[in-house]
């Protein structure tokens, strides 16, 4: 009787049955990672406007509600792809800076769907929880 070389169909169900839960479990890491990223890119900007928002105090003695005003515009996180930039409301002694979620970054990240910055430095969110520490890192 002549002996058969190779593997069986279940052996190679089992197989791909690993490599898919692997597969799976890796995609969804890697989701959340990039999710994370682009929340930071958005943090990131929010602060960066921020520093622009007190040069521009310093030279006109009042905030400006105008991301032009700032040298920024509504894409500036990802080309608008993940997020959106506002200025909602500005005065001579006060502001707040927004970063709405967009595109995909809206449907993957129900925790942080709006990030704010006021000019005090209070740091806010909305989203599944309002608030959530982990918007912010904190």
């Amino acid at each position: 009787m002549r002996r058969q070389l190779g593997f069986t169909l279940l052996e190679l169900m089992i197989v791909v049955v690993i490599i898919s839960i692997l597969s799976a479990l890796a995609i969804s890491s890697y989701r959340s990672y990039v999710v994370r990223t682009h929340r930071t890119d958005a943090q990131r900007t929010l602060l960066d406007l921020a520093g622009r928002q007190e040069r521009f105090y310093y030279s006109h003695n009042a905030y400006t509600d105008t991301l032009a005003d700032l040298s920024g515009s509504n894409t500036m996180v990802g080309n608008g792809q993940y997020y959106t930039i506002s200025i909602p409301s500005a005065s001579s002694t006060d502001y707040t800076i927004t970063a709405t979620a967009a595109g995909n970054q809206r449907r993957d990240d129900a925790l942080c769907q709006t990030l704010s910055l006021e000019r005090s430095g209070t740091q806010s969110s909305t989203g599944s929880t309002a608030n959530d520490p982990k918007c912010w890192g904190n």
